[in-house]
This record gives C-alpha cells, structure tokens and sequence, in this order.
C-alpha cells in the first residue's frame, strides 16, 4: 500500500484531523506492531576503525540478534570491562592497540552504542588495573541482524511511496511492510486519533479499531 491510500483511509473516519497528528499515529503504531510481533528483522553493516571500540546504531535498531565480523558470528560479551576507551572524548583518550587478535566480542555500551572489543591476555594495564580487551586493533566488516521498526513517515515523505521502506545501512536493504503490518498501524491510528479529545472524539470508534488491532497483532 501506498502512502497517500493509506492516509485517504484514515481520512474515512476523520476527514479533518491534521495530517501531522495523523503521521505520528501511524509512525506509533508501527512501533506497538513491530515490537509486538518482531516481525521487522533486516541487516546494516558498517566497518571497524583501528582503535575505535564504539559505532553507532541506527535509531530504528531495538534488538540486536548476532553481530558477524567478516562473516564470522561473534559472541555476546557476558559481564563488564574494567578499563573502558573513551574515543568518543578527547582524541588523546583513545588507547591505542600493539597486538593483534581474532578473538572478537560485542555489547551494548550505557550510551547505546555499538562496542567490539578484541580478547588479549593483559591487553591493557591502567592505573594499575589490568584487561583482557582491547579496541579493534584493524578494519574488518560488520554485519548487524536486528529487529526494529522502519523509517518514519514525515510531511516529506513522498505520498506515491509504498508505505514503511527498510531504514537501516542507509535504504540499501529494500524491505515493505506486510498486509498485517500496514492494517494494525492504520487501524491504531484510526483508533487513537478517535481518543483524542474534540471534533474527532468517538470513544465507540476508538473500541472497534482497536479490537481490530489485537486481533491483527495474534493473527
């Protein structure tokens, strides 16, 4: 379905909502049905930096499934580094690496980021504190599976569009939003804009919709 057959649908049941609010609708109920269901699952890859531990995630990525460097999965990395490196500050705090190894990790940084750190035996000593892990010490490709949802539609978006495109490694993966997908996002925002307070107020619509909802999500 096309972008502005899914507006004209919304339109049935509020002619005169603003189309902003009814954008946001939809972007929200893509959210509830991709998180409900985990039925968006796509790729992006990026490549490693010599001596940068951190890479940014994509705003749509919600779970990470397997991270492979060079087509190689690598493991999850269970527990804490005791000396972390702060690439992101000043240049200086980066901690350069001298050896090499293929004994890859990933995690998930308190900032959200993307961390790959490489397994050494004493790879770093700092105030007299010693770790087993160190920063990417050469460039290789990743890989990142992920569960999220798509692009959001804004007031730029193009009307003759198909309806939610892939967003992650920058629209190359082309991905569309099923049959399912595109009637409970279009149902929930039927159903929330009925809530809202006002002209388009309609608390018996609104309970229709969203039974309407569930019932797409458990197909």
């Amino acid at each position: 379905m096309k972008l502005q057959r899914a507006v004209d649908y919304v339109k049935l049941y509020h002619r005169d909502i603003n189309e902003e609010i009814l954008f946001d609708m939809l972007n929200e109920g893509a959210v509830e049905y991709f998180r409900a269901t985990g039925e968006y699952r796509t790729t992006m890859k990026t490549t490693t930096v010599v001596n940068q531990r951190y890479y940014s995630l994509n705003q749509s990525v919600s779970k990470i499934f397997a991270v492979y460097a060079n087509d190689v999965k690598l493991p999850m990395l269970q527990g804490d580094i005791d000396i972390d490196d702060d690439e992101w500050g000043t240049p200086t705090d980066a901690i350069t690496t001298s050896s090499t190894s293929n004994d890859r990790y990933w995690y998930i940084s308190h900032t959200d980021n993307l961390g790959i750190v490489e397994k050494l035996p004493n790879a770093i000593t700092r105030d007299e504190k010693t770790t087993n892990y160190q920063s990417p010490s050469s460039a290789y490709q990743l890989t990142i599976h992920y569960e999220g949802v798509p692009r959001r539609i804004t007031s730029s978006s193009s009307r003759s569009d198909l309806l939610w495109q892939d967003a992650g490694d920058s629209g190359a993966n082309s991905w569309y939003a099923t049959d399912n997908a595109i009637r409970a996002t279009i149902n929930y925002a039927i159903k929330e804009i009925a809530l809202i307070p006002g002209a388009n107020q309609d608390l018996k619509l609104a309970q229709e919709f969203q039974s309407k909802c569930y019932k797409v999500i458990k197909q």
